[in-house]
C-alpha cells in the first residue's frame, strides 16, 4: 500500500508539475484541479486494493487510463491557450472496441463509424481533436486498454477511419513495436 501511495504522489507531483510549467498562475487552477481530482482517486483505489489485494483487468485499465487521460487533457489546454481550437475527446466515442480489458481488440467497423460521426464535423470546421491512446470503450462501456504499443494503434484506426493520407507517430524511442517483446 505504502509503494502505491508514493506512486500516486509522483503521477500528482510529475503532472503538477508539467502544469506549472506549461501554464500562466492564472490558467493553473482549470489544469491543476483535474490533476488533483484524477490523483485522489488513484489514491482511494489504491487504498480500497491494498484491502481487497486483488483488481479486475476492468480496474486495472480504469487505472491505467489515467495518464493518458491527464496528458491528452494538458495537451487540449495547451493548445486552446496558444489560441488554437482543440476539444478533448472521450476516447470511448471513437474507439469501439470488442474486449477483453487488458489488451482489447478494436471493432474496425463500429469505430469508422463512430470516428465519422463525431469527428468529421470537427475537422471540417477547423477544431482540432485531442482523442486520448490506449483506451476505448469495453463492449459492457467501460474504458478498456488496447495493450502495449495502444497509443500508435489508436492513432492508426482514427487514421483509418478517416481516411487520412498519412500518419506521423512522435516517439521517445526509435523504431516501431514489431515484435511481442516477451518473446524478440
Amino acid at each position: 500500500a505504502n509503494g502505491a501511495i508514493a506512486q500516486v504522489a509522483a503521477f500528482r507531483a510529475r503532472h503538477q508539475a508539467v502544469a506549472t510549467a506549461l501554464f500562466p498562475a492564472r490558467q493553473r487552477p482549470a489544469v491543476l484541479g483535474p490533476i488533483d481530482a484524477a490523483a485522489d482517486e488513484l489514491q482511494a483505489l489504491a487504498a480500497s486494493l491494498a484491502v481487497l489485494r486483488e483488481a479486475s483487468a476492468r480496474v486495472r485499465d480504469h487505472i491505467l487510463g489515467r495518464g493518458e487521460r491527464l496528458s491528452a487533457m494538458l495537451v487540449t489546454a495547451a493548445l486552446e491557450s496558444a489560441g488554437h481550437p482543440a476539444t478533448l475527446i472521450e476516447p470511448g466515442d471513437v474507439i469501439i472496441t470488442a474486449g477483453p480489458y487488458g489488451g482489447a481488440v478494436p471493432d474496425l467497423d463500429s469505430t469508422r463509424r463512430a470516428a465519422r460521426r463525431l469527428l468529421g464535423p470537427m475537422l471540417a470546421r477547423g477544431d482540432l481533436p485531442i482523442v486520448p491512446g490506449f483506451l476505448g470503450r469495453a463492449p459492457d462501456d467501460g474504458i478498456a486498454t488496447l495493450g502495449r504499443g495502444g497509443s500508435d494503434l489508436t492513432a492508426m484506426l482514427l487514421a483509418r477511419a478517416l481516411d487520412a493520407s498519412q500518419v506521423t507517430l512522435w516517439k521517445d524511442v526509435p523504431g516501431l513495436l514489431t515484435a511481442d517483446p516477451r518473446v524478440v
